[in-house]
């Protein structure tokens, strides 16, 4: 859980950066923790996408069946909520409901290691690289995922600090009124600056 509450600063472009990063983080890592036995990693053509954590991610079954999805491959697919979700049995989304191409030629382009340009039924197409990570097991190793979620959240932590220092220090030295200001206790504002010494 990310608690970046009750900082009463104006809002610093930075801290929403790894606030969004680190939720997208969390949310591939449930994605590829839902059973599977396909990663589909999706992009727009030409976007130069570079970060992991910014691309679409689909969660294939054997058979083709859309087993979960982050936000990034729903909306770039048009697909609703309800098919998204890890471990939802009852609305089974097909590949072939999302591609305008069979699920036949996706498993080619893996076994031949290529990247595919694949149309949608909308008219418009995604770059498609396709990685098979074996059932049950997610693609990236939890350890490397953690410890990237890991340096995110420490320097959401860090920025914390940041803020909680400048807020005493505009204050004068003022606990009391910086604690009332970020909207926290003055044992937080003292817990929170002797850790970062």
């Amino acid at each position: 859980m990310l608690d970046v509450t009750g900082i009463d600063v104006p809002e610093r472009p930075e801290l929403m950066h790894l606030t969004r990063s680190a939720a997208q983080c969390i949310e591939n890592q449930l994605v590829l923790a839902s059973p599977h036995n396909l990663v589909l990693h999706l992009h727009w053509p030409l976007s130069h996408a570079t970060s992991r954590e910014s691309e679409g991610l689909l969660c294939v079954d054997e058979d083709g069946c859309v087993q979960a999805m982050n936000s990034t491959a729903r909306q770039m697919l048009g697909a609703s909520t309800q098919h998204s979700s890890p471990g939802n049995n009852n609305a089974r989304l097909h590949l072939s409901e999302l591609f305008a191409t069979s699920f036949e030629h996706v498993l080619d382009a893996r076994w031949a290691n290529q990247a595919l340009t694949v149309p949608l039924w909308s008219g418009l197409q995604v770059q498609l690289r396709s990685s098979r990570s074996g059932k049950y097991a997610p693609k990236s190793s939890p350890v490397a995922v953690d410890t990237r979620l890991n340096r995110q959240v420490g320097a959401l932590k860090a920025h914390e600090v940041d803020v909680i220092r400048d807020t005493v220090t505009q204050l004068k030295g003022n606990v009391a009124a910086a604690a009332k200001k970020l909207g926290i206790s003055r044992a937080t504002i003292y817990r929170k600056l002797q850790k970062k010494r």
